[in-house]
């Protein structure tokens, strides 16, 4: 059986992947990593430690391109470190997912960022600085991991914000070190009703882009077995 190990940095995108796993039928260990680069990075060494067949970077990620809305798959072929290292995506795995999700999936370039990329400003500066489409914080640190344990990694994530809104620290705020939802900062949250209100309405059309992106990886598993 297929071994899949993966990375998420909220709570919510990790049972995103349990319910594919389950529903096909795949050995899969994944743990949310909060956002946080560091822990991102110690998370995925100590699942190279029972050598999967993949290391996964999955969950949401901002659009640094304008040509991005909300919902729309990545299927990054590559994502660029903050230090300008480019880091390719496993070419087999890339084609197999991409093959079981069909049409539609952006295969354009990751950023990593080590920060909250959160104004258009800043959106702006690094996709035209990487050539980045879109922005996580921790597909990077999956890649580095992947490469010093020599196991192939791709990353699957949708889009949850546009490059052209801004996401106030106070919403950031809400994410807590084991990727849950921190409920006690949630009063500052409220203080920015109409962002609440329209990250709440694209996070949920981003994780149904993510259901289908890990129903695919699940398809990609058994076929790539296969062959």
């Amino acid at each position: 059986m297929t071994r899949i190990a993966a990375v998420t940095g909220l709570a919510s995108e990790a049972e995103v992947l349990r319910a594919a796993a389950d529903a096909g039928g795949l050995e899969l260990t994944v743990r949310a990593a909060g956002a946080d680069p560091e822990r991102t990075e110690t998370t995925a060494a100590e699942l190279l430690d029972a050598a999967p067949d993949v290391l996964v970077s999955f969950g949401l990620a901002g659009a640094l391109s304008a040509a991005l809305a909300p919902g729309d798959a990545l299927l990054p072929e590559a994502v660029v470190d903050p230090d300008g290292t480019r880091w390719p995506a496993d070419r087999a795995w890339h084609d197999a997912v991409g093959a079981a999700h069909g049409r539609g999936a952006v295969s354009g370039d990751l950023a990593g960022s080590d920060t909250a990329v959160a104004t258009p400003r800043d959106k702006i500066a690094l996709g035209e600085r990487t050539g980045a489409v879109a922005v996580d914080m921790e597909s990077h640190r999956v890649a580095r991991a992947a490469h010093r344990g020599g196991v192939p990694w791709i990353a699957l994530r949708a889009v949850s914000d546009p490059a052209g809104r801004g996401v106030p620290p106070a919403l950031l705020d809400l994410v807590g070190p084991e990727g849950g939802v921190r409920w006690q900062r949630l009063p500052r949250a409220l203080l920015h009703p109409r962002a609440l209100r329209a990250l709440a309405r694209d996070s949920r059309t981003a994780h149904a882009t993510l259901d289908r992106l890990a129903a695919a990886l699940a398809r990609a598993a058994h076929h790539l077995r296969k062959s």
